[in-house]
């Protein structure tokens, strides 16, 4: 055998029962399927949009609604040099489309590049237990203005708890 030649070990075949996988994911968690899930109007998302964006007005890349009320809110809009964007990200707990789904209602930001390539992102705010629970990160985006070194952990706290109202 040569330096550089190598064996082929027989490998197991998996058997049926190993490969078996839910047939259909459910549209809900388990968890949601008892719980009387509380869902956020238009205007309670729009209040938290604007929180994170800073922007007063906005217009939806993609919004969906159901019976039920709000499903997805989606914009984006200019940040950083050179053509980059931000993607604020609204979705409600649950399975909307074929491409959709989130186990908890939360909402998120993603940043693309000038080519439309995501390089980072967050989740800004999850809905827990029917209230906003704001995360640091979050907390983080509203205070954007201030520079990041004259941010306290008084700042983060006053933020969540004003947050907290919505």
């Amino acid at each position: 055998m040569k330096e550089n030649d190598f064996e082929l070990m027989p490998v197991e075949t998996p058997s049926e029962s190993t490969l078996d996988a839910p047939k259909q994911i459910p549209k809900t968690p388990e968890k949601s399927l008892n719980a009387v899930e509380r869902i956020p109007s238009i205007a309670e998302v729009g209040e938290m949009l604007k929180a994170f964006s800073g922007m007063e007005a906005f217009v939806p890349d993609k919004l969906i609604e159901d019976d039920k009320g709000l499903c997805i809110f989606r914009f984006s809009v200019a940040d950083g040099p050179e053509g980059a964007t931000a993607e604020y990200d609204y979705m409600r707990q649950g399975r909307h489309g074929e491409k959709n789904a989130a186990l908890i209602t939360m909402i998120n930001i993603t940043y693309y590049d000038k080519d439309g390539t995501p390089f980072c992102g967050d989740t800004l705010a999850n809905l827990i237990d029917g209230e906003w629970k704001i995360t640091d990160e979050g907390a983080k985006k509203i205070l954007f203005r201030k520079p990041e070194e004259e941010m306290t952990e008084d700042d983060l706290l006053n933020t969540k708890k004003t947050l907290r109202n919505y």
